[in-house]
Formats: C-alpha cells, sequence, structure tokens
C-alpha cells in the first residue's frame, strides 16, 4: 500500500505565517493507494476542503472523501468549481466503488460492498504536535514523525442517516520522506461518485452538488437510522 500525503497551494502567499494566512492558500489532502495482482490499483483521495483552512497545521481536521460545498469562496475556487462541473456535479464528493470492485489477487468481487463516506481522523499523536501557526514546511514536519506512529483513525459511514463506525488505522511502517518519483510518476485516480451512485441511487440526493447556471444545491439532512449494516460490509 502507498500513502501519499498531498497539498495544493495555488496562491503563494508564504509571507503570511498565521493561521488565516494559510486559507484559500494551504490544502491538505491524502492519496491512498492499494496494490492489486493483474488490474490497475484501488484508489482513494480524500481532504478536508476545496477552500483550504484556517490553520497550517496538516493534522488539524478531519479528511473525508465528501464534504460540504461552502457557499462562500474564493474567485479562484470558483472558477475551479465551474471547471470540474464539466466532468460531474458532484464536485465535492468523491467515489469509493472502484477500491471494492476487485479482490486483492484481481478477481472481480461479484457483490462489491462500500460506505457512503469515509473519514480520515488524526489521531492524538499527530493532531496537536504542529502550530497553527507556520513555522516550517509541511515537508519538513511530516518526516519528523516516527516509524510506528498511528496517524489517522479511519472511519465510514455506511449510508445516510448512519453513525461513523472505526473500520481501522494507518500506522506508519516506515519513516516518511519526500519524493521526486512521488511528485511526477504517482497518480491516484479520482473516482466519480456518479459511479458509486449507480450502484446505491438512494445517497445521490444527500451528497452537495454543484452546476453553472443552478449553483450550490445543499445536501438533503438524513434521518437518524440504526442498525447500519457497516460491520457486515467488512467481513
Amino acid at each position: 500500500m502507498f500513502l501519499s500525503v498531498s497539498l495544493s497551494q495555488l496562491n503563494k502567499k508564504t509571507g503570511n505565517t498565521s493561521p488565516d494566512g494559510a486559507y484559500d492558500n494551504y490544502k491538505p489532502g491524502i492519496g491512498v493507494k492499494f496494490l492489486r495482482d493483474g488490474v490497475p490499483s484501488g484508489n482513494v483521495v480524500a481532504m478536508f476542503s476545496t477552500e483550504g483552512q484556517h490553520s497550517w497545521n496538516f493534522f488539524k481536521h478531519d479528511f473525508s472523501n465528501g464534504f460540504p460545498i461552502y457557499h462562500g469562496a474564493p474567485t479562484l475556487v470558483k472558477a475551479l468549481r465551474t471547471k470540474f462541473s464539466t466532468v460531474t456535479n458532484y464536485i465535492s464528493s468523491v467515489g469509493s466503488l472502484d477500491m471494492a470492485k476487485y479482490k486483492e489477487n484481481g478477481e472481480v468481487e461479484a457483490n462489491p460492498k462500500f460506505p457512503f463516506r469515509i473519514i480520515f481522523r488524526p489521531t492524538s499523536a499527530v493532531n496537536t504536535t504542529f502550530s497553527d501557526e507556520f513555522t516550517e514546511t509541511y515537508t519538513t514536519q511530516l518526516k519528523k514523525i516516527p516509524s510506528g506512529t498511528t496517524v489517522y483513525d479511519l472511519y465510514a459511514i455506511d449510508e445516510p442517516g448512519c453513525n461513523e463506525v472505526k473500520i481501522g488505522a494507518f500506522k506508519l511502517n516506515t519513516q516518511m520522506i519526500t519524493s521526486h518519483f512521488a511528485d511526477e510518476k504517482l497518480f491516484f485516480r479520482h473516482g466519480l461518485i456518479d459511479e458509486d451512485d449507480k450502484f446505491k441511487p438512494g445517497f445521490t440526493a444527500y451528497r452537495d452538488s454543484f452546476s453553472v447556471f443552478g449553483g450550490i444545491t445543499d445536501a438533503k439532512k438524513a434521518a437518524p437510522k440504526t442498525g447500519c449494516p457497516i460491520k457486515r460490509m467488512f467481513q
């Protein structure tokens, strides 16, 4: 398995070291790649927001493959929304169906099982380690995290209205490094959420969407559910 952390720095306001200086400037995210025999790798990507965050702390917030579309956003982000919407209206959601399509040995999974949402939650070992203020580059900070550290607890929401359930954790087996190969040769596929919703069409209404002429449509609020089968999905 490959774990890659990424950042989008659209406007290089490096002179502003305050937490608010990170907004619309520092946009951390994560990509995970699972290798499979004889078929393309399974990928999942997640982040906090395309708008950024009011903190230079990489581990300040949860990352998810689905998050709200904020009504107030910088001009450049609004332009990106328009571009993304030429592919899908669900511009703040990324699919996870592709990860479930094949088994590790490359066999087709006849009945793919995947959750409505995946959440990467920073652990106490890392989320207060770094300051909201800019003190050094994020790559310098990440390389300081010792091998063996559990950096994320992994949660899933089976379907709209279900509670989060912890399904695993991400523990570093080695020290993190920077990589020229990863910067230029390693890619993570962003699965269309539309493909997920073909399998589970009832999910669509519970995702924020965007269109050029219709603007933002907020996700429908789901009524709380009991007896969600998330545990059975991973058996």
